[in-house]
């Protein structure tokens, strides 16, 4: 072999070789980028579901608050409904009680606020406790005072629905543990 001839195989394998360097420099760089527009891409949708689940949570926690409140109110308003009725029903003297009745805002409650947030459970108690209720009142209009038994039922349906608002709110409770945890494990994926 003569020189010239080694020397072109040199200068075509170092053509080769420096091409081949360039083309997988040009390689590795579109790796490195395609991989970090995938991270980058993850970590956008993952901020956009925290931002989603952010907003909803606190589109439920406001419903929530406002169901809590409601609940309260509601629950007072029959206590002290039930208790009023079962003065009533052991007074000798109804006329001076009706002329201090108290303002529960029941009827208020049952047909305006509560309507919106009760959920089943709420909604089956407060039903038989406006029911028992009706009956106490249409007494009332024919100037009896209510039964006692009436009287006694109404104080039962008050707790039942002091129970069932109970229950209600631990759901939540129950649905928020829930989104912590989901939130945790996400955060343990990171």
């Amino acid at each position: 072999m003569s020189d010239s001839s080694a020397k072109w195989k040199w200068e075509i394998f170092i053509k080769l070789v420096t091409a081949l360097g360039f083309l997988g420099t040009i390689g590795y760089g579109y790796y490195e980028y395609r991989l970090h527009e995938e991270t980058r891409e993850k970590e956008r949708k993952f901020q956009q579901e925290q931002s989603f689940q952010h907003r909803q949570f606190e589109l439920y926690k406001t419903f929530w608050e406002k169901r809590f409140e409601v609940y309260v109110d509601t629950c007072n308003s029959a206590a002290t409904v039930a208790n009023f009725m079962a003065k009533l029903s052991t007074s000798g003297d109804m006329q001076s009680l009706l002329a201090n009745k108290p303002k529960s805002g029941f009827w208020k409650l049952y047909y305006g606020s509560l309507s919106i947030v009760e959920d089943k459970h709420v909604e089956v108690a407060l039903f038989d406790f406006g029911q028992t209720l009706r009956k106490c009142e249409n007494r009332i209009k024919n100037s009896q005072p209510p039964t006692v038994e009436h009287a006694d039922l109404l104080k039962k349906q008050s707790l039942e629905l002091g129970l069932a608002c109970r229950a209600s709110i631990r759901e939540y409770w129950k649905t928020l543990e829930d989104v912590d945890r989901v939130k945790l494990s996400e955060f343990d994926k990171k």
